[in-house]
């Protein structure tokens, strides 16, 4: 609908209604009156008038209804006619709707294009997103068009019958809701689509607003403000949102149904019809509400990032959750206290014309006051002072008012005050004394009061101008009291209470600490608790409607009564008024009593909360009362709870080092600084600026005063607690006068009478000595007043009897009832004269203290009227106690601030001693320290408050105060900014370390060179006609070593290996490569011949005598260089050793994309290791003119790195036997370089050790690689610095950032392969290498962090741009070199002093080199690879604690299943692999049918590495189960619910059954061993971690091995997971029927499989997605066929050996019915013959049956006869065929095949059976069964 149509509509609305007929008119006031009209118990009181008005407004709904029902369709066609004139046009709705349901589509097809819409699932995309974009707008654009066009004319039509309107709403919104969601799950599910997304309006909400800013003009500010807001947060076609109208079915009118504030929905209703849901003319603050809305944000943004970034505490998780539910509990409080700020009453004008009089007579005239006053604890002097002000006050024109001075007691100085008060002409003042209460009465003023309100009512009950003021006796009226609050309460029928601002006379306002809650309370707080429907305030200075108070029982006698009248007055739709104008004077409480009486409020509120009347669950309060009775508990709460755990925290902080319950990060320092700032907005918000110090003040008001409210609420929940297990009692049926002054008569003691009355006529009767025996009367005063409601006499005299003082209705409380009144003739204490009312306005106008005080009597007073009433002295100085004493209960009461100063204060001062003692202090130091100090504040204010610091000085105090609190926060906020380790772009680094390396080129430079300053260089190198330019400078020289470029090499595609994520993220693959194939290229070409190597090119001692740029080294300026060979006459096995590893770990690095490059790599490489291994020797010995730089002292270990290298590279046994024998000659000649924990070019051993443990698992290794890793962790051997650098203890240092550098990337690696231990591993390795970027305070890398080196000690790099000359000069030159060498780390630095000298001199410290950097590179790919949350290593110490020993058990026996036929059945727990298989042949010998080892370390070792070049995989898995999935997985990567997981690559790129640690090569658990129905058993259970192998979820699997009577072999597979995660477990055993022991292969056996088709797969071996059939293929045996005969032609990548090895898809699934044919992981539910083979030799033959879809089919073509199983047998190629059941391969990223995804609480199972039985012939092998 048109915005100027729609305004029209609202503004003709008033003069609609104005125009309505006068039925309405007497409709809406016969139903007033009979809402307020009070109903007496007992009986039907209304009178023949009031029974007329019923039958009238009967009559008249009825007249209504049947007018109603007659003109439906005028009504109907008027409304069309009126939205027609108004402007309302037809095609502009169509228009509308069509424009924005076609963007709607537009967007929904460009989400989709981009990928923003997340799908559940993707099968066949029937409808496309083109499709969609146009058949949205077709569905939709009716739907929203019929939409705007009904709303209007529905809201037009019943725009006067506000209930059918609010119906025709609701319905109109539900059907909105359906049509909409009903369209797009229609559409969607017919293509297959499910997004999740917010249909249909979220993405149109910006083209809306445009639309909708258009006629801005036509909407007031602060609706186009919420509309505005309204339509960018949840925006809708027709200006109303999807979101919008599912809330307004439930809070279309009022939000009463769930009791949740909607705030869309508020807004909608605020703007459709202008009506606020509650609160009476209450609007939106808009300031107030922008605040509050800005504090939901960013309270929802902080703990969003708590919960996310800051709760990782390790072993004090529990602190961490502790605090953040402290947190939120105090995040509730103000969330809901700060709901007052967010809506406002509007304020009465004041009358300022000639006319006021006549207002104020239409407004208030006519009404009668009863004015309740207590003072039964007050002297008669502050009674009669508060009696005369209002005595004085104004009435309006009409009103007649009556004053009730209300005494438990008899004071004849009170009554003689009244006596002469009655004396004048005007006054007319009541005495009403005596009252007896009850032992456990909790609420003696509620009692006071009832007890009035009987006498003044009695039983005529209350008119509609009838009127309760309460006044206490410490309170003074301003004459304008009546004049302002009685117009007030007659503005509105449904106004209850009226409540006006009072101020303390005896205290400055602006340095009230404890009272500042009161004043605070009532300026702020009850306006807008008003605004949002809650009563509150009923007890003090204000002025309530007497007919609904006595409705609902008068004042509840019960803790928090005030609570619950004001919420019975809610539950009937009433309202309350706040005047914002100081009426009242009153004095402030000292402190005892203001501790006393805030104890007394909080007990109040909670014993109210936890109720039986609580309102939360109280029924027909509007929404915003219940959510602000809970923020009042919860404010309470948290101040007894939270408060003292702040506290706390700093303390603990401060004793721990700073451990803080949550992590610092930069992320929380974001989300806490507005949180923090918007926190403290919302609870000092105030509408002037002078109210800012009362906020200040309530502010700080828990943080004094927790102690008291902690011991109160204890005490309110005991309460509670003992009220709910009390039977519940009967309310006493209280409604009208008549009952409660029944009720208090029933209350009143017969033997001593109720109270007595004193009027003007019995003035001359009063006397100390007596009172006067006859009932008294009370006059009112002149004017109009409601019928039976004037002056009148109300028996409560003593000549009353006991018969009449019980009648009533009863009081059902069991308490006892005790007369405690004061004989007239007892001695009473001496008064205080009368204050004047003259001095009490007096002292008000000028702002001084009254001359009277709060305090009712002295501590002797207070004794003697005890005495008087006849109580013990024990109780008298009791009652003293709890009323005149102040000094000794605030001291009670100050002990807890008291500490807390204290505590705060010695936190304080240690965190900052801590923190300017530390060198490298925690961020969680400075916030505790901070954090401290802000404690300190609250606590000082309160001690000097009640030391005596008031006025000026406490006025400073709190300025001072504030700033310190301030200035804490902000201290808090920056230092934490300050000390928070900055963060550093691992990805950005490793880019510039690889930049390093190009600039250590030489020879002809590529054509993407990216340093410009450098070029061609060395181009002479060479030996005879080979040349030897090319690879890299060792250093900052211009040699080329050999030994240092090997080793670099194999680092770098090491760490390219095993971190190629950090890689892939960081963009530096494509470089990695690069820089690796351009040092390999370079070896090969110093691979002269098979036996020479070149070692060396150019000499030290001549090399170092120049200093140039590398560019002018020519034959005439440098003269020839000098080459090293290393030959069989002078041997050098080191050296050779290392190039052979380069080139071994290049050609796994390169194989998947340069797969040519790779084999030539691994043919140099294996060249080399025979060379090195057929001329042993050293490079030290051979060539020491060479080696003087690098003199290498091993051989061994350079050979046993070589070794492991080419096992990774070809997969080959020997070269892993060779590693250990080498590894073990090292240890024994050469032990000291396994007692020196350093890893760098001279010792290899434990870069050894742990590459061979990634790939075989060993234990043996793992723990000295442990011992190794723990040594630099731990600092046992190790050294630290003060800035916590490890470096190994042997002067003079050099290499000392490369060893760290080293030892970090072992860790990193080991932490790949170990998940339990990778969290210590990970922090301990990211804290050197943060040390090494600048932690310390300056970076050790060129080009990177603050203050990186400027002079290295790097010839090219200080040389100045060519032509300029470069010398010697330059070394010493003290400028920074002319070019940044990036990425390049330096050697070392000054230690242990933590410094660093950038002295191009000191080469110690400032020559990089290709070796030194090539760890702190790998280093840098590892951290770059998953994310690490550095602050939890900074805040937490857990990865400095010892590492948990290693379990490194024995593998256990195997388990023997046997049965009578002679067949056993060998289990290992090892792998849970079948190790021996004994079957009988036809003749009945038996014989072992599997491959296998008769050692179970062997089941261990072997892995599933990645060949090269086409060698065998070595990777036999003899008789395992393999998992968590068989096959491969394409790239090592899958999608499980939209989340990406990696796993481990263990075959090129790929992940291969299960990883590179299966669990084929893990020790499981023999579970159990069981004798079962079907035979002997055996259960296996194995625990595989979240992230084991890169697999999300935790599994715990099994298997069961059954062998049954008639040898069958039942092979149960099982699995749980506690989160989705790909599984298809599988038994991979290798059987020859002719037995393993005859040394022959499998070619002859006939096999026989129920499959049809099989997916083929690539050179990679990864499957293409497709299905093919196998007819006509070498794969087709759906009929018995010979393995042989075909194998040769068998479907294979060019790169494998010839045989089988392909998946066959069984039981007939093909492409189209391969996934919907499988369900819960199985093809079948029960297990079906899958295939057959017999061996015609022996006559053993193999049935296997299963559940699953595929079967593996592999006939052992990697075996080469290399490779020794059983009995020493060397297994040939094909000397086993496996026949796994197996799921398919790389289903998890092939939706279409049959998927198989664990999910919790479900239960992985497939069964296989094997069936073994013998024949003669083909057709007893094929028709057996």
């Amino acid at each position: 609908m048109p915005a100027d149509g729609r305004c029209a509509l609202k503004r003709a609305l008033p003069a609609h209604r104005k125009s309505q007929p006068s039925l309405d008119k007497g409709l809406r006031d016969l139903k007033q009156r009979r809402a307020i009209a009070p109903v007496a118990a007992g009986g039907d009181r209304r009178g023949p008038a009031g029974q007329v008005r019923e039958r009238a407004l009967e009559g008249a709904e009825d007249a209504k209804a049947k007018a109603q029902e007659n003109g439906l369709v005028q009504r109907l066609v008027a409304a069309h006619k009126e939205l027609t004139s108004s402007g309302i046009s037809v095609s502009k709705l169509l228009l509308t709707a069509l424009v924005c349901s076609s963007t709607f589509g537009f967007f929904i097809q460009v989400s989709h294009n981009n990928g923003f819409l997340p799908k559940y699932d993707v099968l066949q995309f029937k409808v496309g997103p083109a499709l969609q974009s146009g058949v949205i707008p077709l569905v939709l654009a009716p739907i929203w068009l019929l939409y705007g066009y009904l709303q209007p004319l529905l809201d037009t039509m019943f725009k006067d019958d506000p209930a059918t309107q609010v119906a025709t709403a609701r319905a109109r919104s539900l059907a909105y809701v359906m049509l909409n969601w009903g369209v797009i799950v229609a559409m969607f599910l017919a293509s297959d689509y499910v997004y999740l997304a917010n249909f249909p309006h979220w993405q149109c909400s910006a083209i809306l607003a445009a639309l909708w800013l258009a006629n801005y003009k036509a909407f007031d500010s602060t609706r186009q403000g919420l509309l505005l807001a309204l339509l960018l947060l949840v925006g809708a076609p027709s200006g109303e949102s999807f979101i919008v109208n599912v809330l307004h079915l439930w809070h279309y009118d009022r939000p009463d149904i769930l009791g949740v504030p909607h705030w869309a929905g508020w807004c909608y209703a605020a703007y459709t019809h202008g009506v606020e849901p509650t609160g009476e003319g209450s609007s939106w603050a808009p300031w107030g509400a922008l605040v509050y809305t800005a504090y939901v944000g960013s309270a929802v943004a902080y703990f969003g990032v708590r919960c996310v970034f800051t709760l990782n505490l390790g072993a004090l998780q529990w602190y961490a959750y502790l605090m953040l539910a402290v947190e939120l509990l105090g995040a509730a409080a103000v969330l809901l206290g700060g709901l007052a700020i967010v809506r406002r009453t509007p304020r009465l004008p004041v009358p300022r014309t000639e006319r006021w009089k006549a207002d104020l007579k239409d407004a208030g005239g006519g009404w009668s006051i009863q004015v309740l006053l207590p003072c039964y604890t007050e002297t008669a002097a502050m009674a009669a002072a508060a009696a005369e002000s209002v005595l004085a006050a104004r009435l309006p024109p009409g009103c007649a008012l009556t004053l009730w001075l209300l005494d438990d007691g008899r004071d004849p100085a009170k009554a003689a005050w009244v006596a002469a008060a009655n004396a004048r002409a005007s006054a007319s003042v009541g005495y009403l004394s005596e009252r007896a209460r009850p032992e456990c009465e909790a609420e003696g003023c509620a009692g006071a009061l009832n007890a009035g309100l009987a006498a003044a009512y009695g039983e005529a009950g209350a008119g509609g101008r009838d009127a309760v003021a309460v006044l206490h006796a410490h309170q003074a009226l301003a004459p304008a009291f009546f004049e302002r609050a009685l117009p007030a309460l007659a503005a509105s029928a449904s106004t209850a209470l009226v409540t006006v601002r009072q101020q303390a006379a005896n205290v400055d306002a602006q340095a009230d600490l404890l009272g500042a809650c009161a004043r605070v309370w009532g300026e702020r707080l009850l306006p807008g608790r008003g605004a949002w429907g809650a009563v509150e305030g009923t007890r003090s200075s204000c002025l309530l409607r007497a007919a609904p108070l006595l409705a609902v029982g008068g004042f509840p006698e019960a803790l928090g009564g005030d609570l619950l009248l004001g919420q019975r007055l809610a539950q009937r739709g009433l309202h309350a008024r706040h005047l914002p104008e100081y009426l009242v004077s009153c004095e402030a409480p000292e402190e005892g009593s203001a501790f006393r009486a805030r104890a007394r409020r909080c007990q109040a509120c909670l014993a109210h909360f936890f109720s039986r009347s609580c309102p939360l669950f109280a029924r027909g309060l509007p929404a915003g009362v219940r959510l602000l009775a809970l923020g009042d508990a919860l404010h309470y709460i948290t101040a007894a709870v939270c408060v003292p755990a702040a506290l706390a925290v700093p303390a603990a902080a401060a004793s721990t080092y700073g451990v803080l319950p949550l992590l610092l990060t930069w992320q929380w320092l974001a989300a806490a600084a507005p949180y923090l700032a918007l926190t403290l907005a919302v609870r000092l918000w105030c509408s002037a600026p002078a109210q800012l110090p009362s906020a200040f003040f309530a502010a700080l008001e828990p943080l004094v005063m927790w102690a008291t409210y902690l011991r109160a609420a204890v005490a309110a929940m005991g309460r509670a607690l003992c009220l709910i297990r009390e039977p519940a009692r009967a309310r006493p049926a209280v409604h009208t006068g008549a009952a409660l002054a029944a009720g208090a008569a029933d209350r009143g003691s017969p033997s001593s009478g109720a109270s007595s009355l004193f009027s003007s006529s019995e003035a001359g009767s009063v006397s100390d000595a007596g009172a006067p025996e006859r009932v008294a009367t009370v006059r009112g005063s002149a004017g109009p007043s409601s019928a039976g409601h004037g002056p009148r006499s109300i028996g409560f005299g003593r000549g009353r009897s006991a018969a009449q003082g019980s009648a009533g209705t009863g009081d059902s409380t069991a308490c006892s009832m005790q007369s405690r009144a004061v004989p007239l003739g007892a001695p009473r204490p001496a008064r205080r004269p009368v204050v004047t009312l003259a001095e009490v306005h007096g002292a008000l106008a000028a702002g001084r203290r009254p001359g009277w005080s709060m305090q009712a009597w002295s501590a002797a007073e207070a004794s003697a009227h005890a005495n008087a009433a006849g109580r013990s002295d024990q109780d008298s100085s009791a009652w003293a106690r709890g009323i005149g004493v102040h000094v000794t209960g605030a001291r009670q009461d100050l002990w807890a601030p008291a500490m807390a100063l204290l505590v705060s204060l010695a936190a304080c001062v240690y965190c900052v001693v801590q923190l300017v003692g530390a060198v490298r202090p925690r961020p969680t130091l400075g916030l505790a320290a901070a954090w401290a100090a802000f404690n300190c504040v609250p606590p000082a204010l309160l001690l000097g408050y009640a030391l005596g610091g008031r006025g000026a000085a406490l006025r400073w105090g709190a300025r001072a105060g504030a700033t310190a609190m301030a200035a804490a926060l902000l201290a808090a906020l920056m230092l934490t900014a300050l000390l928070l380790p900055p963060r550093y772009d691992y990805g950005k680094v490793l880019g510039d370390a690889y930049l390093f390396y190009e600039t250590q080129r030489s020879g002809v430079l590529p054509a993407d060179n990216r340093i410009p300053w450098r070029g061609n260089s060395a181009l002479q190198d060479g030996i005879g006609n080979h040349s030897l330019a090319g690879g890299w400078y060792d250093a900052g020289d211009h040699l080329k070593t050999s030994l240092t470029t090997a080793i670099a090499t194999s680092l770098l595609a090491w760490g390219l290996l095993e971190f190629p994520e950090g890689h892939r993220l960081s963009g530096q693959q494509h470089w990695a490569e690069s820089t690796i194939r351009w040092s390999a290229n370079w070896l090969m070409a110093c691979h002269i011949s098979p036996t020479e190597f070149v070692a060396q090119v150019g000499n030290q001692t001549i090399d170092h005598l120049y200093w140039g740029r590398p560019e002018d080294i020519t034959p005439t300026t440098y003269g020839a260089r000098l080459v090293y060979v290393v030959d069989p006459a002078h041997p050098a096995a080191d050296v050779v050793g290392a190039a052979a590893a380069a080139l071994a770990a290049t050609a796994q690095a390169l194989n998947a994309t340069d797969p040519l490059f790779a084999v030539e790599a691994l043919r140099h490489a294996r060249e080399l290791y025979s060379f090195a291994t057929l001329h042993p020797g050293t490079y030290l010995a051979s060539l020491p003119e060479a080696a003087t730089i690098y003199p290498s002292t091993s051989q061994n270990q350079g050979l046993a790195w070589a070794a492991a290298w080419l096992h990774g590279a070809t997969g080959s046994r020997q070269y892993l036997a060779d590693a250990n024998d080498y590894l073990a000659a090292t240890q024994a000649f050469e032990g000291e370089k396994f007692r020196t924990h350093v890893a760098f070019w001279d010792n290899l051993v434990w870069s050894t050790q742990l590459l061979l443990w990634t790939r075989t698992r060993s234990p043996v290794y793992q723990a000295r690689v442990r011992a190794f890793l723990d040594d630099w962790r731990l600092g046992r051997t190790v050294s630290y610095t003060a800035c916590g650098l490890a470096f190994r203890w042997s002067p003079p240092f050099w290499g000392a950032l490369r060893d760290t550098a080293n030892a970090a990337h072992l860790a990193l690696v080991y932490a790949r392969h170990a998940p339990a231990e990778a969290p210590a591993l990970r922090c301990w390795a990211a804290s050197q290498l943060r040390y090494i970027l600048g932690d310390q305070g300056r970076s050790l890398v060129g080009g990177a962090g603050r203050n990186p080196p400027q002079r290295f000690h790097h010839r090219a790099a200080s040389c100045p741009w060519p032509p300029a000359p470069c010398t010697w000069s330059a070394e010493s030159s003290p400028d920074p070199n002319p070019h940044v060498l990036a990425g390049a780390m330096a050697g070392s630095l000054l230690l242990p002093a933590d410094r660093f000298s950038d002295n191009r001199t000191d080469f110690q410290i400032t020559e990089p080199g290709v070796e030194m950097n090539a760890g702190f590179t790998a280093a840098l790919a590892g951290l770059s690879e998953a994310p690490l949350n550095w602050e939890r290593c900074s805040q937490i110490d857990d990865w400095h604690a010892e590492s948990a020993p290693l379990a490194v058990a024995e593998p256990e026996e195997a388990v023997v299943l046997a049965n009578a036929a002679g067949a056993e059945v060998h289990v290992w727990p090892v792998g849970a692999a079948i190790q021996k298989l004994l079957l009988p042949d036809r003749f009945g010998r038996l014989a072992d049918v599997v491959l296998g080892f008769d050692d179970p370390v062997q089941y261990q070792d072997q892995g599933g590495l990645a060949p090269v070049g086409g060698e065998a995989r070595e990777a036999p898995l003899f008789g395992a189960v393999v998992g968590r999935v068989t096959g491969q997985i394409r790239g090592g990567r899958f999608q499980v619910d939209n989340r990406t997981a990696w796993t481990s690559k263990n075959y090129h790129w790929n992940t291969r059954d299960g990883g590179f640690v299966g669990w084929g090569q893990r020790a499981w658990a023999v579970a159990a061993r069981l004798a079962t129905q079907d035979g002997p058993a055996v259960r296996l259970t194995y625990a595989s971690k979240d992230g084991d192998m890169g697999f999300p979820g935790t599994v715990q699997a099994a298997v069961t091995y059954t062998l049954t009577a008639d040898s069958r072999l039942l092979i149960d597979f099982e699995a749980t997971s506690d989160a989705p995660t790909p599984i298809a477990m599988g038994q991979h055993t290798y059987f020859n029927l002719d037995g393993v022991a005859a040394l022959g292969t499998v070619l002859d056996h006939q096999l026989l499989v129920n499959g049809s088709s099989y997916t083929p797969i690539d050179d990679d071996g990864n499957t293409l997605g497709a299905v093919v059939p196998v007819a006509g293929t070498p794969l087709d045996f759906t009929t018995p066929a010979l393995l042989g005969e075909r194998l040769a032609s068998a479907p294979r990548p060019p790169s494998w050996p010839a045989g089988y090895d392909s998946n066959l898809a069984l039981f007939g699934l093909t492409n189209m019915t391969a996934r919907s044919g499988v369900h819960d992981c199985n093809a079948h539910p029960t297990p079906q013959s899958a295939a057959r083979l017999w061996s015609p030799a022996s006559g053993r033959a193999l049935e296997v049956l299963t559940t699953a879809p595929g079967l593996g089919l592999y006939t052992g073509n990697a075996l080469d006869g290399s490779l020794v199983g059983k009995g020493g047998v060397r297994y040939p190629q094909h000397a086993g065929i496996v026949l796994q059941a197996q799921g398919w391969p790389d289903a998890a990223n092939m939706y279409w095949y049959p998927q198989c995804v664990l999910r919790p609480n479900q239960t992985y199972h497939v069964r296989t059976v094997w069936r073994f039985y013998t024949a003669d012939g083909a057709a007893e092998a094929w028709g057996a069964s």
